[in-house]
């Protein structure tokens, strides 16, 4: 601080020193009318005046520069000091900031000392309890640890047990998953199988409709002339089993004859009475006698028959027919079903009985003919009315329904007898037969079950 002052006070002395100076050499300029650079005398005077000043000035900053570095520091790098000086402000702050940050921690510190303290002095005071309790302790974390492996070995088996428990339910899981797949893979062949019978059954009734047409049309044809022959109706016919042609031709050269001599009975009332034909009124093409004789050369039985493509009245002198064929097979077994239908008994439904029974042999019919049977001829039992009549009388009165059903006798062909017997069946159980009736021995007659089981 001293040597400022002694700086400041030479600068001063100095500076009066060489003001005075410059002044009397002004002066003494002016007064000899000195002229530099050819001025006049006055602004030469000026001129030395200035330079005196400039000279004063360099003087002082020289003084200064040389007298005091840190004068000549700040002058030269005050920028930069201030850069610094701002950065040391702000390492000062961070200073203040993590001071006062210690300062709280040393505060927490010392609390948390005196915590220590505080604890240590329970601590020491819980010691002799703790020590006579180690020994507990001990024996008691031996026990848990016992315990603990005990448990150990729980878990495993627990989770062993319950990893076996979710294979069972997966595997349930799946089999149920299975099931309701089989279920509705089951569920929609029967919608399939419904389906089919819906169309099957749309068939039949397009079928019976069609017939019911024929009907219809040949009943209007009968009231105009009396029909003798109908359209579809057999006028010959024939199983064949032909292992050439020349066997084929004569079979059906046979057949022709015969549809030929049943159309003149049929249609001419002047016919020969000896039943020997007179004339050729069957009409067929050579083209379909050789197109028939080519399906029947297989040496495979065949069902043939030749029926009428017409209705045809009295008098006709032509009737026009076509061949049927149809392989000439078993269509049923002994004991397979024709057709069921529902039945539900009850002491006044023997009306609604013969009903079903009807309904019943239309049913076996139709069924019949669908998968190829060409006969007409259909036999209940052993055939008589009483069969039939003492089996409705021996059905037992059902509150529950039962089914009644047709079964054949013996096995059935595409021609022939369609003979069938009649069952009535409960809960797969069969209630009374039409074959199962009692003989009597005498009159050989069904004797009549009066309370059946």
């Amino acid at each position: 601080m001293s040597t400022g002052y002694v700086l400041v006070f030479a600068i001063l002395v100095l500076g009066g020193v060489i003001a005075t100076v410059g002044d009397r050499l002004g002066t003494r300029v002016g007064k000899a009318r000195l002229s530099l650079f050819n001025l006049r005398p006055r602004n030469t005077a000026v001129v030395v005046t200035v330079i005196t000043g400039t000279v004063i000035s360099a003087t002082t900053l020289t003084i200064l520069f040389l007298a005091d570095s840190q004068l000549r520091t700040g002058l030269f790098e005050l920028g930069k000091i201030q850069d610094d000086l701002v950065a040391s402000r702000k390492e000062l702050e961070d200073s203040i900031t993590e001071k006062e940050m210690v300062r709280r921690q040393l505060l927490q510190v010392k609390s948390e000392q005196k915590q220590l303290e505080r604890d240590k002095t329970l601590t020491q005071q819980q010691l002799a309890t703790v020590s006579n309790q180690t020994k507990q302790l001990r024996t008691e974390i031996h026990r848990l640890q016992t315990s603990r492996q005990e448990l150990v070995e729980q878990r495993e088996q627990l989770i062993a047990s319950s990893q076996k428990e979710l294979s069972r339910r997966n595997q349930a899981i799946e089999e149920l998953q299975t099931r309701s797949d089989m279920e509705i893979t089951k569920r929609n062949q029967e919608i399939k199988r419904r389906q089919e019978q819906l169309r099957k059954l749309e068939r039949e009734q397009q079928g019976l409709e069609d017939q019911l047409s024929i009907l219809r049309q040949g009943v209007l044809d009968f009231r105009q002339n009396p029909i003798a022959i109908f359209r579809g109706q057999s006028l010959a016919s024939g199983v064949i089993r032909a292992q050439s042609e020349t066997i084929a031709r004569q079979a059906i050269e046979q057949l022709l004859r015969e549809a030929n001599r049943m159309a003149i009975l049929y249609t001419q009332s002047h016919a020969n009475p000896t039943g020997q034909p007179t004339e050729q009124l069957v009409q067929i093409t050579i083209s379909e006698v050789d197109g028939l004789i080519q399906q029947i050369t297989s040496g495979r039985d065949s069902y043939v028959r030749i029926i009428a493509a017409g209705n045809y009245v009295w008098g006709e002198g032509a009737i026009r027919v076509v061949a049927d064929i149809n392989p000439y097979r078993v269509l049923y077994r002994k004991g397979e079903t024709l057709a069921t239908v529902p039945l539900e008994l009850k002491v006044d439904d023997r009306p609604q009985l013969q009903l079903q029974i009807e309904k019943l042999v239309e049913l076996t019919k139709l069924n019949a003919r669908q998968i190829g049977y060409r006969g007409d001829q259909l036999q209940i039992g052993d055939g008589r009315l009483e069969t039939l009549i003492r089996f409705v009388n021996n059905l037992p009165t059902k509150t529950q329904p039962i089914q009644l059903k047709s079964i054949a006798s013996e096995s059935i062909y595409t021609a022939g007898l369609l003979k069938i017997e009649l069952v009535a069946i409960e809960n797969n159980r069969v209630l009374i037969r039409t074959d199962d009736l009692p003989i009597d021995p005498i009159s050989k007659r069904s004797i009549p079950i009066l309370n059946p089981t």
